[in-house]
């Protein structure tokens, strides 16, 4: 298996809406779980290590389902990343 790493980009649409970008493809959480894990699971063929990253708004619920899903999908390694949007 390939030793690179995926990133995941996730994000939040208030009022409750959370999202992860995979593979170029936006899926919504929780309505669209199993969709995004079929998406990972195939990255995950690809790729050991997924890094979940977002920006400090982000609700913890959303990277703590993004990171539960990469898990389940079969990375062996999966982080996240919390960043402030970059400067202007």
């Amino acid at each position: 298996m390939p030793s690179k790493t995926v990133e995941i980009d996730v994000t939040f649409n208030r009022p409750n809406d959370c999202a992860m970008m995979v593979d170029g493809k936006k899926f919504s959480l929780p309505s669209h779980e199993k969709e995004a894990e079929i998406a990972l699971r195939r990255e995950a063929g690809r790729f050991s290590n997924a890094i979940v990253r977002g920006g400090l708004s982000i609700p913890y619920k959303c990277f703590g389902s993004s990171v539960f899903l990469a898990q389940q999908a079969g990375f062996q390694r999966v982080g996240f990343i919390a960043e402030p949007p970059p400067k202007r």
